[in-house]
């Protein structure tokens, strides 16, 4: 019983040394975790969202519907991203992304829509 035991702990060491190592190279390199917050990304003008927003809206307007679905979704999606990023900068509330895809989602899109151009924004041309 105790050889046994004994085997066991002599494969388990290399693993915890290996595990131990790892941990002192990533705190040497990394530095402490707390540090390693994601730099904030600076926020665009709104200028430039709503430039990218009108763009969008009239590339998603003339994608035919023999168009493959990868370039239609690519399109929705990068929309929404953009419309999202409208809405927070405009201070308006916005569930885009939580929606799951289909109906439910298109009717979010088409309430941020309508609750952008009430704060002023034009979204389409």
């Amino acid at each position: 019983m105790i050889g046994v035991l004994l085997l066991v702990l002599l494969a388990l060491a290399p693993v915890a040394v290996l595990v131990a190592a790892a941990r002192v190279y990533r705190r040497l390199v990394w530095g402490p975790a707390r540090n390693r917050r994601p730099a904030a990304r600076p926020r665009r003008p709104i200028q430039v969202v709503a430039a990218d927003l009108r763009r969008l809206h009239r590339q998603l307007e003339l994608v035919p519907s023999a168009t493959p679905q990868p370039r239609g979704r690519a399109l929705l999606a990068a929309y929404d991203d953009v419309l999202a990023e409208a809405a927070l900068l405009l201070e308006v509330p916005e569930a885009l992304r939580s929606t799951p895809e289909g109906w439910d989602r298109d009717g979010e899109r088409l309430r941020v829509e309508a609750r952008l151009a009430g704060a002023g924004l034009r979204v389409h041309d």
